[in-house]
């Protein structure tokens, strides 16, 4: 009854060439609502000016189209960098000189997250990259918009693949999440409050009741 949700993540160790320790956390299991995504990642091989695309399964998430870099963070050895529409030139921010990242979106049921790098930033093998998607994200401001789960059960990938200032891919690899139905529901008829109830992987043997209003669809 209780184990529902912590079968989010599904850690995924590559051999070299590959991103290794990958994994995406979210928010809600439930079908078809929108959810936060926490991806981390180990890079194998050093980004020298390129980017890193986040391709969620095609034809099952939807990246709303006000989807913008407002609703990202991005953390590269625990430093947070600026993000923007394009990479820009160093800036400090909390007493680290660094490079700005661009973030271009492709909305829509085939989309994808592009983090563009500046020509001169550089990140080396090795570095472990994390990426929050979502309403907790902060870097500019709270996070306003979510990738929508898909509308079925089921287990999903979310790609990511880092390439180089030359377009060649350079490191890959897939973090698989599970969509299932939420365990409890509160209120009446097709509207009203889902209740979703699961471990909460901060504090053992704890369960969490999230609370999410959803209107039906016509």
């Amino acid at each position: 009854f209780l184990i529902a949700i912590l079968l989010l993540v599904f850690p995924h160790i590559a051999s070299a060439g590959s991103l290794t320790r990958i994994s995406d956390t979210i928010s809600t299991s439930w079908p078809g609502v929108g959810a936060n995504h926490t991806i981390q990642f180990t890079v194998s091989s050093t980004i020298s000016g390129g980017k890193i695309i986040i391709t969620p399964q095609a034809g099952y998430f939807m990246i709303y189209d006000d989807f913008m870099y407002e609703d990202i963070d991005v953390v590269i050895n625990e430093v947070q960098r600026p993000l923007g529409v394009a990479p820009s030139e160093p800036e400090e921010l909390s007493g680290n000189m660094v490079y700005q990242i661009g973030v271009k979106v492709v909305s829509g049921i085939n989309g994808q997250i592009i983090l563009m790098l500046h020509p001169n930033d550089v990140i080396d093998s090795e570095a472990v990259i994390d990426i929050k998607i979502g309403k907790h994200s902060s870097t500019e401001i709270s996070g306003l918009w979510q990738m929508r789960n898909p509308k079925e059960m089921g287990s999903y990938r979310v790609n990511v693949e880092t390439r180089d200032i030359y377009g060649a891919t350079l490191d890959s690899g897939t973090a698989m999440i599970a969509i299932v139905d939420p365990v409890g529901i509160y209120g009446g008829g097709l509207s009203g409050d889902l209740c979703n109830e699961f471990i909460d992987p901060e504090e053992v043997n704890t369960v969490v009741c999230e609370r999410l209003t959803i209107e039906n669809e016509e």
